[in-house]
């Protein structure tokens, strides 16, 4: 998301394309144009004549293109945090729905704001053709270009992304229970032989308990 927002910057914002006539303006202030049989030519568009009308064209898209620029660059940032791990993607959905907001509104702005300055540089050059009696306005004579829908796109794409973070449940670290280490504790020989012992004399099988004596010979156990 922030990486088309970011080569949106770099790409024309809007363009007027003819067999004989090719014009570019860039959100930032770069201007190109073709005329068939003068050739080509690339320069700031404060420094293309009239300047009377350059520079408002200019300045209306100078910083909509910086807070965009900045906005590509926070997401960029961001989302490489969720990738790498350093950050929960909850931690950084309001600020992803705040600057997909932004881009709407700095995009909005320069739409505005160049459709007011680029109508007055067309009534100027329409106004040097005296076939010409009606005024069209910019957008019947420009195109919108990915300058302009790239940050509606990055926009929408951080705010869905956003808003979808929030439903995400936290991850569940699974802990790993180590094995006990007690000491194994193994029963007495008296408990083995079900509380039974053998008589070293004539090797008879007697209950533990039941004396001192060996009731088949006689023999005195020493406890």
């Amino acid at each position: 998301m922030g990486i088309i927002t970011l080569i949106s910057v770099f790409t024309p914002a809007i363009y007027f394309d003819e067999i004989a006539i090719t014009e570019y303006y860039w959100m930032w202030g770069l201007y190109y144009n073709y005329i068939l049989g003068y050739g080509s030519n690339t320069l700031l568009i404060p420094l293309e004549q009239p300047s009377k009308y350059m520079i408002p064209i200019f300045l209306s898209g100078i910083f909509s293109a910086l807070i965009i620029f900045l906005c590509s660059l926070a997401l960029i940032a961001s989302a490489n945090k969720v990738r790498l791990g350093k950050k929960d993607p909850k931690d950084v959905s309001n600020s992803w729905i705040g600057l997909g907001i932004v881009l709407i509104f700095s995009s909005i702005s320069y739409i505005i704001a160049t459709g007011i300055t680029m109508n007055n540089y067309v009534e100027y050059v329409f106004s040097q053709l005296p076939y010409y009696y009606t005024v069209p306005d910019i957008w019947d004579v420009y195109n919108p270009g990915f300058g302009i829908f790239g940050p509606f796109i990055g926009a929408a794409s951080s705010i869905i992304i956003g808003i979808a973070s929030k439903k995400i449940k936290p991850r569940e670290v699974v802990q790993k229970v180590e094995e006990s280490k007690l000491p194994i504790i193994y029963p007495q020989t008296d408990e083995i032989s079900n509380n039974f012992h053998y008589c070293p004399e004539c090797g008879q099988k007697v209950l533990y308990k039941e004396g001192k004596f060996c009731r088949y010979c006689g023999f005195e156990f020493k406890f």
